[in-house]
Parts: structure tokens; sequence; C-alpha cells
């Protein structure tokens, strides 16, 4: 790919050199320095846009990966209080009116249940990635368009 990318800009160059007074071997020293440099700046922003894009892979992974940590803590924290239940030595603890376990299991079902605002928030910033992802996706689009 390089190598289509350099002869596109050697020829260019080529062309636009011709029209001035440069012998044959200075038009073929400018246009080959000119192509090299063109050719490296179009490699570094194919870089960057990956870069980008991997970015905004881990993005999207660290937030799936939030939730679903919030999800294990919150089975684990059933099975944890499941067995301090059926561990008690006092059972008049497990009736149905305790308050303390109805505090206890009220506090777990809200684990991975956040916040109105937090989970607009979350929202907010996995609509700004997925922007950012179809713009550098055009972006690489729109390259491979021109390079050919």
């Amino acid at each position: 790919m390089l190598q289509t990318t350099f002869k596109k800009y050697f020829t260019m160059c080529m062309e636009n050199f011709a029209s001035h007074n440069f012998s044959g071997e200075q038009q073929n020293q400018l246009s080959m320095e000119y192509a090299l440099k063109l050719t490296e700046l179009e490699a570094n922003i194919k870089l960057t846009q990956a870069e980008a894009l991997k970015s905004i892979v881990q993005s999207e992974s660290m937030i799936k990966s939030v939730r679903d940590n919030a999800l294990i803590s919150k089975a684990n924290c059933y099975v944890g209080f499941l067995n301090v239940v059926l561990n008690a030595q006092n059972t008049s603890a497990n009736d149905k009116g305790n308050t303390h376990q109805n505090n206890v299991v009220s506090t777990i079902s809200k684990i991975g249940t956040n916040a109105q605002g937090e989970l607009d928030e979350l929202e907010n910033y996995t609509n700004i990635l997925n922007e950012l992802k179809n713009d550098i996706l055009a972006l690489t689009t729109q390259d491979n368009g021109h390079a050919g």
C-alpha cells in the first residue's frame, strides 16, 4: 500500500515540477523527497486514526466491564449474605419482618442500578465515543477512496 501511495505522490510531484526549470535529476530528486514526506504524513495519519480507534474500543470495553463487575459483585454479595443467614445460630434473625435483613437485601439490590443522572452521563459518554468512532471511520473511508 505504501508503494502505491508513494508512486501516486511521486507522479503528482513529477507533473508539478515539470513546469519549472529543473534538470531531470533535480526533478527526480525533489519529487522523491516530497513523495517520501507525503507518504510519511499519510502513514502517520493512518497510525493516529488506528490509535484513536484502539482507545475508543478500550473505552467501550471499560464501560461494559464496569457494568459486568457490578453485577458480579452483586451476585457475590447475595451469596455471602445467604451464607451468613444459613449459618446463623439465631434463626429469629431470619424472620421475614427482620429490618436488618431487609436493609441488607435492599442495599444489595441497589448494586448495579445507578442513579438516573449517572446513567445519563454514561449514556452521553457512550454517544460521544460512537460519534468519534464514526468520524474516524469516515475519515479512514475517505482516505482509502483517495489513495487508489
